[in-house]
């Protein structure tokens, strides 16, 4: 029988960043899919043991371990200099078993290029100068720099980021991936009658989830909802 692959997960619940929780959280369920023989074991490096209970209770995995990192801050940032830190931790818990084939999706082990594989959720600041601060573009800029530079695998939320990651970088030959982001029904099944009874919805209606962020671009979808509208009225 071929050994089990190994995967370690660096996660930390974020409540500022709902996006990130349930893409990692969706990426963890989705493995569930997977005939039983074939699914990874996961190794969730988180600071508290609430992150690893988040994504347990929600994706209701099997093969998911938690480990305590030894960082106060997650390892996005500063790889070089925190690297022997949090390598430790994973050692820890590691040690006398089989090792990790990879790291995702924030690496930790610029010596080991091949097991690190790094995720680059959008460009905002560079698409959307105007919401941040230079300071932030710069120290962004920089961090991806470092990650092309140190890891050989890099991994995008859609196909437009991979192509603005070509356009913005254009020099970079790191191996690039697609994860899109999906979402995972819940494993309690939802009485639809009653959700639509408490919020008083009698037809049909459009749900729109994003976030109340200028750069979410609400207006657009307003616009594209009307369009739709005058689109189908014509139509009769």
């Amino acid at each position: 029988m071929a050994r089990r692959t190994t995967v370690v997960l660096t996660f930390n619940y974020n409540d500022q960043w709902s996006g990130g929780n349930y893409y990692i959280l969706n990426l963890i369920s989705s493995l569930s899919l997977l005939p039983s023989a074939v699914q990874p074991n996961i190794l969730l490096l988180s600071q508290a043991k609430e992150s690893y209970q988040f994504v347990l209770q929600s994706s209701h995995y099997k093969r998911l371990t938690w480990i305590k990192t030894l960082l106060k801050r997650r390892p996005a940032s500063g790889v070089k200099a925190k690297s022997r830190e949090i390598i430790k931790a994973v050692a820890r818990v590691a040690k006398g078993s089989s090792e990790y084939d990879f790291v995702f999706p924030f690496p930790f082990d610029p010596d080991d290029r091949m097991k690190n594989v790094f995720w680059i959720p959008d460009f905002q600041e560079k698409v959307h100068p105007q919401f941040f601060s230079q300071e932030e573009i710069e120290q962004r800029h920089q961090s991806h720099l470092k990650h092309i530079e140190s890891f050989d695998h890099i991994v995008f939320s859609s196909r437009t980021v991979l192509e603005e990651f070509r356009r913005f970088f254009p020099t970079a030959t790191n191996k690039t991936y697609v994860l899109n982001f999906a979402v995972s029904n819940p494993s309690d099944e939802v009485d639809v009658n009653s959700t639509l009874k408490k919020y008083n919805i009698t037809g049909q209606f459009f749900y729109c989830p994003n976030q109340f962020w200028v750069h979410k671009n609400h207006k657009a979808v307003i616009e594209a909802t009307s369009i739709i509208r005058v689109q189908t009225h014509l139509s009769r």
